[in-house]
This record gives C-alpha cells, sequence and structure tokens, in this order.
C-alpha cells in the first residue's frame, strides 16, 4: 500500500510506511528505523536507470548524501533519548506539515 501511494505521488515511501505502521501499532522507533531500510532499497532501485541515463549530478548527490547521513545520526541519537510518546507525536506532526505542504503544492 505505501509502495502504491509513493509511486503515485512521488512521495517518499517512509511518508506513507511510517504513518502506516504507526496505525498497525508499532513501536515508533521500530517504524522509523524499518522506514530508513525502505529509503535504502527504493533509492538504489530507482537510481540504478537514472545512473545509466546519466541524470544523476554527482556534485548535487554527494552534498545531499553528507547532509542525509548527519540527520540520520542526529535523529538516531535523539530516538533512542526520546520518549515514545514525544516520537509518536514528532512522527504525526511531519506527516502534519508534509500533508499541507503537498496540498498546498497540489492547489
Amino acid at each position: 500500500m505505501s509502495g502504491f501511494g509513493s509511486g503515485f505521488s512521488g512521495a517518499g515511501g517512509p511518508l506513507f510506511a511510517v504513518p502506516l505502521m504507526m496505525i498497525l501499532r508499532y513501536v515508533p522507533l521500530t517504524a522509523v528505523a524499518t522506514s530508513q531500510v525502505l529509503v535504502i532499497v527504493a533509492s538504489v532501485s530507482g537510481s540504478i536507470p537514472n545512473i545509466r541515463n546519466g541524470f544523476v549530478d554527482w556534485r548535487v548527490a554527494a552534498i545531499i548524501s553528507l547532509f542525509q547521513v548527519l540527520g540520520a545520526l542526529a535523529g538516531v541519537r535523539l530516538a533512542h533519548v526520546a520518549s515514545g510518546l514525544a516520537l509518536r507525536r514528532l512522527a504525526a506532526g511531519l506527516c502534519i506539515v508534509s500533508g499541507a505542504l503537498l496540498l498546498a503544492r497540489s492547489l
């Protein structure tokens, strides 16, 4: 279900996977960690054709990747010290903000 939503909308898989896992009562830390694996799989599978066709700007990819890794490391530290309730609220807030931004862009 999250794969369809991601492919249909162009939004990242975790945008759909994390709320779905939260609805299914996954522990927030498990939902977020699992979604990170989904990001890796989706990124690799989507990048292969783009690399083959020469569509990847490697300089931009390197800069973004650096910030992604730094953000992931900071997020993992935060996730291990924050309470489950705080993580749940943060995930909910990010979903609401993401949804609002997607709605605003489509209008």
